[in-house]
């Protein structure tokens, strides 16, 4: 009953009745709109039952929102304004889809065994990705700073992890010079780690002197 109430709003926000034209033999293709969905191969199916319909530019549209189901149809419902033929609407159909494959990858960006600084570099990199995608496709960024902000302190080690996330980061900025805080706390200095070097080097320099000295 959902879907039909859905596809019901999609009809209305047409400016003209769609007729559906029909090919024996061939059924229009379903789109679901998942993240995993790639709307590409849908288009090509779509394009051949155009063809083999003679389907008009209005009936182009027409068949393909009427096609659109779950994700795919929500997402029509709330973004329909704008979207008046069939070339705009798989535009903006592969344009949701390649932003949801950067985020995706934004995402799965973790800190693991490096430092916060090199964890931070790429994070920031995919960041920005995502954003001149969705600028592009929508002229508004995809997600808040807050979101920013969370997704790189979930991408974080776990011992850093908690501690940022205790100090309630309200930028990036701020996350990043915590998180660096908290790894020098953690882990020697490259200086310390010389000095250490350098003394070890001078003693093993002296027993060797020693033992040599006693023979």
């Amino acid at each position: 009953m959902a879907q039909q109430m859905q596809h019901v709003i999609n009809v209305e926000a047409l400016s003209y009745p769609p007729v559906i034209p029909r090919v024996p033999g061939l059924n229009f293709p379903f789109f679901e709109g998942s993240d995993e969905d790639d709307p590409r191969d849908w288009v090509v199916k779509c394009e051949e039952y155009f063809c083999r319909c003679g389907a008009s530019e209005p009936q182009k549209l027409g068949l393909a929102v009427l096609h659109l189901r779950g994700k795919a149809s929500m997402w029509y419902n709330g973004n329909h304004v704008g979207i008046n033929n069939w070339m705009k609407l798989r535009k903006a159909l592969c344009s949701r889809h390649e932003i949801a494959v950067l985020k995706k990858k934004l995402l799965k960006v973790k800190q693991k065994f490096r430092s916060v600084d090199n964890y931070h570099q790429e994070f920031v990199k995919s960041l920005a990705d995502l954003q001149v995608r969705c600028r592009s496709a929508t002229s508004q960024p995809v997600d808040s700073n807050v979101e920013h902000v969370s997704w790189l302190v979930d991408g974080l080690r776990y011992n850093i992890k908690e501690h940022v996330r205790k100090s309630k980061p309200e930028t990036i900025s701020e996350a990043v010079k915590t998180a660096k805080l908290v790894e020098e706390c953690q882990n020697p200095s490259a200086s310390q780690d010389l000095v250490l070097l350098l003394c070890l080097v001078g003693f093993l320099s002296l027993w060797i002197y020693y033992v040599m000295s006693s023979h």
